[in-house]
Order: C-alpha cells, then structure tokens, then sequence
C-alpha cells in the first residue's frame, strides 16, 4: 500500500472482486470506449476474481502492478485504477 496527502493506492486481491466488480461495471459507459472490446463475462464476480489472480501471478513475475486508488476520505470506493 501507498500512501498521499489524500489517497491511498492499493494491491487489491481476489477477496476485494466485488469491490473491483462495482467500479469497473458502474464505470463501464467512461472506459469501453477506449479499451478493447470485453469478452461476454468480463462484468461478472469471477471473471474479477480470475482478473484479479492473473494480475497476482504476473506481480510476482515482476510483469505488472496495478495500483487501485482510493480516496482516504471514502475507503469504499475505488476511484481509479494506475
């Protein structure tokens, strides 16, 4: 975990994936435009969990991090994804 002035970044696990679900499906309209299409299951808990795992592996591998931002002030949503 990451700390700043006012957010805290986050390693989130499969655990978090309804966390991770809520964001990235009640911001879908903002992101699928400028991503690549989305396979038919991606908006469901377990295709999170398998996301959320898969990005595990590849942080161990040393081959990505993703960072999940949080703002301290509300520690329930996620308001970005680095």
């Amino acid at each position: 975990m990451l700390e700043t002035e006012r957010c805290i970044l986050k390693l989130l696990s499969e655990s978090e994936a309804l966390f991770v679900y809520e964001f990235y499906y009640s911001n879908k309209d903002i992101f699928d435009p400028w991503e690549p299409k989305k396979v038919k299951n991606y908006y469901t808990i377990p295709y999170i969990k398998a996301i959320l795992n898969a990005e595990r592996r590849l942080r161990l591998q040393g081959k990505l991090i993703r960072w999940f931002v949080l703002e301290k002030s509300n520690l329930d949503k996620i308001i970005g994804t680095i």
